[in-house]
């Protein structure tokens, strides 16, 4: 199986260096022959060890390679290794030498560092630097890849009652706590040791060939045993590779008391097995949630399993079902979301409160007309997992078994992780064809409260002093702040600009009257309306303010349930009235970008096309320049940059192809 992954808070297609040096014409020399070698290379320079870690702690994401020299005042280059490798120990570290180093250079690699090269070397070019950068950085990519990879299968694999181990060759590197409980206390020192030394051939059974183990006798997988002395474990292989290495996942399971236990043992196997393969495969899986459905269901697992999203806030709609349970479904059909019987069906009790719902006897629901018709059906036991969309509940998965109390607590907790994967990959696909959709749902609806800082600011004494403001875009600064970018009708916007500055939910206030329509920029950490609705994942078209009240206007893809949208807008502001409600078709402009070539686009650099298009940055002349723009998210000017010079790549490739 492959387990897909990525390093995570490094850039794509640019490699960001950090070259450390104190001799500043040195340095700034080695920064041009590097960035003039390769385009992809994107150099950042420091003169000091102080310099390079304020670098880091501020732009560690964006620093693939660090090239230092060995000779700095007040320290060394591999003392400064040292003070990297105890926060960054995932950045490939280059020394710089000089001529007749060979001792510092056999200590440097000897303490880790990932490559060392001599400044005589770098005289003509920096071809030789730039291939060893290359090298390193890619080296520590594919290692960076290999651990994560790794702890999501040991993750994946702490999940199972059942014991795990996991050998390369014949060595064992991974045991799960499940196996140290059959094997003892001493269990740990086994990573590392020969899994034929732990498991050596012996006589074999009655009904086959078999194995022991200090513990009891290790059954080959695929034969069935009879009972013998001591505890009895059956084993199971299953190949697997990363990074071109093959591995085998061993799987050991007590059949001590398989003569009572058989049906569950069984099931839980088959929940580890689908578990892993459902999470391999949803990622490109067009019709997730029926493969989700059949997944689950197994004459020795679960009878019946269906996915169903609400409707408008009126009643969830069936997605997609499997198994024997078409009558059951017809039978609680419409499944409304008002129903008032008590106790509520499952499937409703998960989508009100967010919470999953286990019933381990629905015998004693039978007053309800549900558990009639699910005892009926010979249900006995079921489970209701809420599908979560940027915290709001949209839709449940429920499964149904013939068995009395057939879920442990793993298996909930389990369940409840599958389900989550589901919702993320049910939510992207929708989201990215709602994007590409020229049908949306608009709504507007008026908020009265201060709580929305920007009525509190423009309560106009008299009314209509500050005229009518609207906020037409929103964008996420770095960390937990905004800037909402506001257009006014006055042209001399003094008054309001004067008026939200002063209000404490404003950091910083700025204004521009280039364009025809005045327009200021508001920077704050406070929970905001817009952000907010930028949070729900709702495409904001206007907040219009006028005598401290906001009229909104939002638009959503026609299958999103507004309601949800809505009661999560209430939690925190108060919505006096829906003044408005349509659907309407939405026509791109003819060769504009399509919206969904923006997917593409990290949340990073989408922040930095959006800051810059809205602050005015591509205006000719320019409204704000590269540095403003860059304050107004919060991050360095360098940082900027490269957000934006990555997302230009990605949207032109888009547009006229690879070139």
């Amino acid at each position: 199986m492959e387990i897909k992954s990525t390093v995570l808070g490094r850039t794509t297609g640019s490699i960001g260096t950090l070259l450390i040096d104190d001799d500043v014409a040195w340095v700034d020399l080695l920064q041009s022959k590097l960035e003039a070698a390769d385009d992809d290379v994107l150099a950042t320079t420091a003169t000091s060890a102080a310099e390079a870690e304020s670098v880091l702690r501020s732009e560690a994401e964006l620093v693939d390679c660090i090239v230092c020299d060995y000779r700095m005042p007040g320290t060394d280059g591999l003392e400064f290794f040292s003070t990297v490798q105890s926060t960054f120990d995932d950045i490939p570290f280059i020394l710089l030498t000089g001529a007749g180093s060979e001792y510092i250079a056999s200590k440097a690699v000897s303490e880790g560092v990932s490559d060392y090269i001599t400044k005589d070397q770098l005289h003509s070019d920096a071809a030789t630097l730039l291939n060893r950068i290359e090298r390193a950085v890619e080296t520590t990519r594919v290692e960076v890849e290999a651990i994560q990879k790794r702890d999501l299968y040991e993750t994946l694999l702490e999940q199972t009652s059942e014991g795990i181990c996991v050998t390369r060759g014949d060595e064992v590197v991974f045991v799960n706590d499940r196996l140290a409980s059959f094997l003892g206390p001493d269990a740990s020192t086994l990573v590392g040791s020969s899994f034929s030394e732990m498991v050596a051939h012996t006589d074999a059974a009655d009904d086959g060939t078999a194995l022991r183990s200090s513990r009891g006798q290790i059954v080959k997988a695929g034969v069935s045993t009879t009972r013998v002395a001591d505890r009895v474990y059956e084993l199971r292989e299953r190949p697997f590779r990363i990074n071109d290495e093959s591995f085998s996942v061993w799987s050991f399971r007590d059949v001590t008391n398989a003569h009572r236990h058989k049906s569950q043992l069984h099931r839980e196997r088959e929940l580890s097995e689908s578990a892993i393969e459902i999470l391999a495969q949803s990622s490109t899986d067009q019709t997730v949630e029926q493969s989700f459905s059949l997944e689950m269901v197994d004459e020795r697992w679960f009878q019946f399993a269906w996915v169903g999203e609400s409707t408008q806030g009126t009643q969830l709609d069936v997605q997609a079902y499997a198994g024997n349970g078409q009558e059951y479904l017809s039978a609680i059909s419409p499944i409304t979301c008002d129903d008032s019987e008590a106790p509520a069906p499952p499937s409703l009790q998960a989508l009100r409160d967010g919470e999953a719902r286990f019933l381990y006897d629905i015998s004693e629901h039978v007053e309800t007309s549900w558990g009639q018709a699910a005892d009926a059906q010979g249900f006995v036991s079921a489970a209701a997992l809420p599908l979560v969309d940027s915290g709001i509940p949209y839709g449940v998965v429920c499964l149904y078994s013939s068995e009395q109390s057939v879920f442990d607590r793993y298996d909930e907790q389990f369940l409840q992780k599958l389900a989550d994967a589901l919702a993320r990959v049910v939510v992207d696909n929708k989201r990215a064809a709602a994007l590409a959709s020229e049908q949306v749902t608009e709504i507007s609806f008026r908020v009265t409260d201060s709580q929305f800082y920007l009525n509190e600011a423009l309560q106009g004494d008299p009314p209509g002093e500050y005229g009518t403001a609207t906020v037409e875009s929103v964008v996420q600064q770095s960390g937990d702040g905004v800037v909402e970018f506001v257009t006014v009708e006055d042209t001399q916007p003094d008054g309001i600009v004067t008026a939200v500055s002063e209000h404490d939910a404003a950091e910083a206030v700025s204004s521009h009257s280039e364009r025809s329509d005045a327009r200021i920029q508001v920077e704050t950490n406070r929970t905001t309306l817009g952000g907010l609705l930028q949070e729900i994942g709702v495409r904001l078209r206007e907040i219009v303010i006028e005598d401290g009240v906001a009229e909104v206007t939002v638009q959503l893809p026609v299958e999103r349930d507004e309601q949800p949208v809505l009661d999560r807008i209430r939690e925190d502001f108060d919505v006096d009235a829906v003044t408005g409600h349509i659907t309407k078709s939405v026509q791109p402009r003819s060769g504009a970008v399509q919206p969904s070539d923006v997917t593409a686009l990290t949340q990073k650099q989408q922040q930095a096309v959006e800051a810059a298009l809205e602050a005015g940055y591509f205006a000719r002349p320019r409204e704000n320049s590269a540095s403003e723009v860059a304050e107004l998210l919060g991050v360095s000017h360098s940082t900027f940059l490269q957000h934006l010079r990555a997302a230009e790549r990605k949207l032109f490739a888009d547009l006229f192809g690879e070139r």
